[in-house]
């Protein structure tokens, strides 16, 4: 597990920690996140209220209201305008406050492009075997057939989705999961970044007690996902995919969210909800939980194969190069 414990995705973190909190890391975990969040929501709503000045003041509120009314133009200058800020703010807390790099947050890997088109297929892959599960048990239905129209929508609103799912993951199981990590270990940064991202959610429309504990499970599997990779490419890809391919390629809710513009093939699902995610979206059934739990599994079953292994030998690789410098740090202080 050693793998997990001493993850590049922490250590890149640990090496420029703050000399002022040493003594008080878990009062500057609680400023930060406090601050962090804070600060994020002042500068999305900063950004989002600028699209008053492209789409209309009239059509931003209702956009930022109800995605459901959305054009795909709105709804990806939307998610753009809403989760870049995370990115932003991000950038200006590590390195102001902390003065290590941006890139150490989650960033730092030898092939960053195969690891996000790994995270790609896992991500899909995972969604389509919900989707054949309620299929098996004849709980989809196909509310309207394969639009070939709507594929140059879809495609443009994939960019408002790649934001979206890249920031999520930068502020929990980047930053949160790091600050955490640092002081408290792997497993109290899995456990607190999971809850955290599960009550994130607890305001969207029609959320259940079932899509709390599935949305603690994808983080708890993100989380693994990310200590193992040793960055947070993989995750970014994942976690965007799933919701555009939930959303846009095949007209589910997406997290209580509800699409009308840019979906290609249009399902329902025609079980009861507490199988399938009824109005929340697969994010609420039980299907998705044993998918969730399988993949986790079947996550945890390859780390113990590798046993004590060093890093894979791409984020070795990185970490050789762009860390070990910064590592030897600690050892002078």
């Amino acid at each position: 597990m050693s793998r997990l414990s001493h993850s590049l995705l922490i250590e890149s973190a640990r090496v420029e920690s703050l000399r002022w909190f040493k003594q008080r890391q878990l009062l500057y975990i609680i400023v930060s996140l406090i601050g962090v969040v804070f600060l994020t929501q002042v500068v999305a709503l900063v950004f989002v209220g600028s699209l008053g000045f492209i789409i209309g003041v009239e059509r931003m509120v209702a956009v930022a209201s109800d995605t459901s009314t959305a054009t795909s133009e709105e709804l990806t200058l939307f998610l753009i305008a809403a989760f870049l800020p995370f990115f932003l703010v991000g950038w200006i807390w590590v390195g102001f406050f902390e003065r290590r790099s941006f890139s150490s947050n989650g960033l730092i890997a030898a092939r960053p492009f195969l690891a996000y088109g790994r995270g790609l297929l896992i991500g899909l892959g995972m969604l389509l075997a919900v989707i054949l599960i309620m299929s098996a048990m004849g709980y989809v239905v196909i509310e309207q057939p394969w639009n070939q129209l709507a594929i140059a929508s879809a495609l443009l609103v994939s960019l408002g989705w790649i934001v979206q799912g890249a920031a999520e993951e930068f502020l929990i199981r980047g930053f949160l999961m790091q600050i955490i990590g640092r002081r408290y270990g792997i497993i109290a940064a899995i456990t607190v970044s999971s809850v955290i991202f599960a009550v994130a959610h607890g305001a969207n429309s029609n959320i259940t007690f079932l899509s709390i504990v599935n949305l603690t499970l994808y983080g708890v599997l993100m989380a693994l996902y990310a200590l193992w990779e040793g960055n947070l490419w993989g995750v970014f890809a994942i976690h965007s995919v799933w919701n555009w391919a939930q959303g846009n390629l095949f007209g589910f809710e997406v997290s209580g969210n509800q699409l009308r513009s840019g979906i290609v093939l249009d399902l329902g699902e025609s079980g009861p909800d507490w199988l399938t995610g009824g109005p929340f979206g697969l994010e609420g059934g039980m299907i998705t939980s044993v998918v969730l739990l399988a993949t986790i599994a079947i996550l945890l079953a390859v780390v113990l194969r590798e046993g004590d292994s060093d890093q894979p030998q791409a984020d070795q690789d990185a970490e050789d190069s762009e860390d070990n410098g910064l590592v030897n740090q600690i050892d002078e202080e």
